[in-house]
């Protein structure tokens, strides 16, 4: 806001003295604690003014928070924000992020050198694996991604073939690829070799066999490795992610000893050895262009595979207004039916929180799975 003001308006008492009111983002909060009838939260879904002074010519709100939601549920608000979106505001999110948020140029040539490379004609999966830092997930489910992978490509071939998938909406996916060879299944690069499959409708491909690629957003080097050998050719990354020094891929073609270095202008590789370290560094300029790049990346996807208790992920489906499947800590893959970010405080509001009635929406019961 402030560098949207004029500056002699920032100079006024008015905009010196706003009160901020804060819409707090806490993935666990409403669990721990009811939201009460007093709370900004319930304001916020139920009162005409949100609970704001109306007397006041300025308020500034501050939120890491996807709320419009609450304010879709307002029943003072519903009908009017119902006939602003299209579609109902299904695709809210869609609509302002496309609007208001524009890569800058720096990030958009990082964005435009990986898509340069993809097949126009592939049908892409974005994969979004959190290896670091808070909720993340740990090594034993990285299968769990590639078999959840296997699953979407199949629906694809499916929607073609005219008939439903064999695969339920939530069914436990297999430990590791050992067992989904014996159970009879293949890797996603095997099941789009078969000549005789059609083109899965809505996606990139012409005629002839399907393609698949796959764009892979970790924060993990040792995650892109795996990744890179599962994948191989099909895989897509974003390179310069990690840092100067490089460990070897567990690929047969590719093998780099930690003090080689390769080449620093290449963003991209399908086998990438490139610039990696164990995790991403984010406390710099380059860092946060580079995964403000690998979200607008991940939005370009066809069919979106992210991690639980991600606005990284989030961000993405939400952009491309794509219903996200999301593995789950204990290696479920759930399909969502809402492609907006999960609002994570209806669990608050179903506690006691909402003092208002409020109308049951998709959003609303699919808020279990934003948690699993």
């Amino acid at each position: 806001m402030n560098t949207t003001l004029p500056v002699e308006f920032r100079e006024t008492t008015e905009y010196k003295k706003k009160p901020e009111i804060w819409f707090p983002y806490c993935r666990n909060c409403a669990l721990r604690s009811a939201i009460d009838h007093t709370s900004q939260w319930s304001n916020l879904l139920c009162r005409e003014n949100f609970g704001l002074n109306s007397t006041i010519p300025l308020i500034q709100i501050l939120s890491t928070h996807w709320f419009l939601p609450v304010i879709q549920h307002n029943p003072y608000w519903r009908s009017e924000l119902c006939h602003m979106f299209p579609d109902g505001g299904k695709n809210a999110f869609e609509v302002l992020a496309k609007t208001l948020l524009k890569p800058a140029k720096p990030v958009q040539e990082r964005i435009d050198r990986v898509m340069d490379k993809i097949p126009k004609d592939a049908t892409l999966i974005g994969l979004q694996i959190r290896r670091t830092e808070n909720n993340a997930v740990g090594h034993e489910i990285e299968d769990f991604f590639l078999s959840c992978a296997d699953r979407v490509v199949r629906e694809e071939i499916a929607k073609v073939k005219g008939r439903r998938s064999q695969y339920g909406e939530d069914s436990k996916l297999f430990a590791n690829r050992d067992e989904m060879v014996q159970q009879g299944h293949t890797l996603a690069r095997q099941v789009s070799s078969h000549s005789e499959t059609p083109t899965p409708a809505g996606s990139r491909s012409g005629s002839g066999t399907p393609k698949f690629a796959y764009y892979l957003a970790t924060d993990y080097r040792p995650t892109r490795a795996h990744f890179q050998e599962a994948l191989g050719d099909q895989l897509y990354v974003l390179d310069n992610t990690f840092s100067e020094k490089i460990s070897p891929v567990s690929s047969p073609s590719n093998k780099y000893s930690e003090d080689d270095h390769a080449p620093l202008d290449m963003e991209f590789s399908p086998r990438s050895t490139l610039s990696q370290r164990e995790a991403v560094a984010r406390n710099s300029v380059q860092g946060v262009q580079t995964a403000v790049a690998e979200m607008f990346l991940l939005a370009q996807a066809d069919r979106i595979i992210s991690s639980p208790y991600s606005t990284f992920g989030y961000f993405a489906h939400g952009y491309a207004n794509v219903q996200p499947n999301i593995v789950t800590r204990n290696g479920t893959c759930i399909h969502r039916k809402s492609t907006q970010p999960c609002f994570q405080y209806w669990f608050g509001f179903a506690n006691g929180g909402a003092v208002c009635p409020i109308r049951a929406t998709i959003e609303m019961s699919e808020d279990y799975d934003c948690w699993l």
